[in-house]
């Protein structure tokens, strides 16, 4: 099959690969998302790794985060070196692929219309761009593919599509939502041409290779005894009403706003208009009667479904991003079918999806140019590292959770860090050339963490974010002839 380049769908790609590059350094890098760097610098505390040569390959960072991603960046950080947009700018460039593989696949299946209507209501859809960027799920290449899989699904590539199913859920296991919910749709829509379609040939194919996608999954949990499921197969309906309202939030773009964008306390334009135009494409889908509008409904509908009734699952922007594109899809291929003999309405409705999204996202950058953002996102990471690499010491001991893996995977590798929360605090009292690192009190992600060497801490430095306001603390542990603290 062969594909003609669209302009305008690549003109859409490229705005949401310079929107989500713009300032590519703010917020500051937040822990979760470095926690892959456990794979690609010291410490490598990850849950399951083989040794082979001296060295220990990641294979799982735990029990249901694989190291998918920190294999895509060895490379990656061999070759540029560490920095924010060497941490970001990949996951960008890979949401903007997302996207254009998002269009061929509308484009193929119902006209390069609705393909592009889909890109006008995601390129600078909030909840999309900021956890692309930003990738702290991480969701990135978990959406590049599962949009992947379907299309080689609808290609019938079958065993191609296995394959990408099982890298997703080596890569994290919340991908079982979104694969669950579309296959079970496909099944319910397409199940009669599936069967005239594939074969046994294909279907042992496809377990196969599957099973190599996924396959240091499989073979943490054969040596565990299925530590994964035992960990995440937990159900509840606790909690359901946050998690509707952390859908409704995300869809309307303003479910990061008091987490990773500064709350402005409803001042200025923080919603988009998208659920709005999905209530339209609701309607639209009654008179569009699009098999493949019910189908991208009818997947994301079940998958958050299961998250719904998955304990601790679903709260957050970050899980309930894991359903898109699809809901953008359904909303496009409905509104292009219903509206096909007006486009001069599709592209107002497009118009209305874009600016509406480009005001959001203006809005946030200037609240994180004039307000900065507090911890966990706090730009004071990148001064602290500086600082503690200016200092030359020993060990780098971390005093609290959200700091450590920031601290690893700036200096890359090269602070020797580590938790100082396993040892009683007279065991540090031998380690003179080590430092310590806490956040200053009124952001300790646990309250009451700093008092653990409150008696004997000597603070060196104070590191403050680029709005002057102090989030770091680094200090030495004096033993207890120098405080005059008698030995415990």
């Amino acid at each position: 099959m062969k594909w003609r380049v669209n302009w305008p769908a690549i003109a859409l790609c490229l705005l949401f690969l310079f929107t989500a590059a713009h300032r590519i350094e703010t917020p500051g890098i937040q822990a979760d998302e470095a926690l892959f760097s456990m794979g690609n610098f010291y410490p490598q505390g990850v849950a399951y790794g083989m040794k082979a040569f001296g060295y220990t390959i990641p294979l799982m960072q735990m029990s249901y985060l694989g190291s998918f991603k920190a294999w895509v960046y060895a490379p990656i950080f061999k070759t540029f070196g560490v920095s924010p947009a060497t941490i970001r700018l990949p996951m960008v460039l890979l949401g903007a692929v997302t996207l254009y593989l998002l269009y061929l696949f509308l484009s193929s299946t119902v006209s390069p219309a609705a393909g592009l209507m889909a890109l006008a209501l995601l390129a600078l859809e909030p909840t999309f761009l900021w956890t692309t960027r930003c990738d702290w799920g991480p969701v990135a290449i978990e959406h590049f593919l599962i949009v992947s899989a379907v299309f080689a699904v609808y290609r019938r590539k079958f065993p191609l599509a296995a394959f990408l199913i099982g890298l997703a859920c080596w890569n994290k296991l919340t991908a079982l939502w979104i694969v669950f919910g579309l296959s079970t749709a496909g099944l319910l829509l397409y199940g009669h041409l599936l069967r005239k379609t594939i074969t046994l040939r294909a279907v042992a194919l496809s377990l196969i290779v599957f099973t190599a996608g996924a396959y240091p999954l499989i073979r943490y949990n054969y040596t565990s005894r299925g530590r994964t499921a035992q960990q995440t197969a937990r159900f509840s309906l606790e909690g359901v009403d946050r998690k509707v309202d952390q859908m409704q939030f995300s869809l309307r773009g303003d479910a990061l706003v008091g987490y990773l964008i500064p709350d402005d306390e409803g001042v200025g334009f923080r919603r988009t208009f998208i659920p709005e135009i999905f209530a339209c494409g609701l309607i639209a889908s009654i008179i569009a009667r699009s098999r493949l509008a019910f189908f991208c409904l009818i997947g994301p509908a079940l998958g958050w479904a299961l998250m719904l009734i998955t304990r601790g699952a679903g709260a957050s922007a970050h899980h309930a991003v894991l359903m898109w594109p699809w809901p953008h899809a359904f909303a496009a291929i409905a509104l292009t079918q219903a509206l096909r003999k007006h486009r001069a309405v599709l592209s107002l409705v497009g118009l209305i999806a874009l600016i509406s999204c480009a005001a959001v996202n203006l809005h946030f950058f200037d609240l994180l140019a004039t307000r900065g953002t507090y911890p966990p996102w706090s730009d004071a990471i990148y001064p602290l590292v500086t600082t503690l690499e200016s200092a030359h010491p020993d060990k780098v001991y971390i005093n609290g959770w959200g700091i450590l893996d920031q601290v690893r995977l700036l200096s890359a590798g090269r602070l020797k860090v580590d938790n100082s929360t396993d040892l009683p605090p007279e065991r540090y009292f031998n380690q003179p050339n080590a430092l310590f690192v806490q956040h200053t009190p009124e952001w300790e992600a646990v309250k009451g963490t700093n008092q653990r060497f409150a008696p004997r801490q000597q603070i060196t430095h104070t590191i403050q974010d680029s709005k002057g306001r102090p989030i770091f603390q680094i200090f030495r542990v004096a033993p207890p002839s120098t405080t005059g603290v008698s030995e415990p």
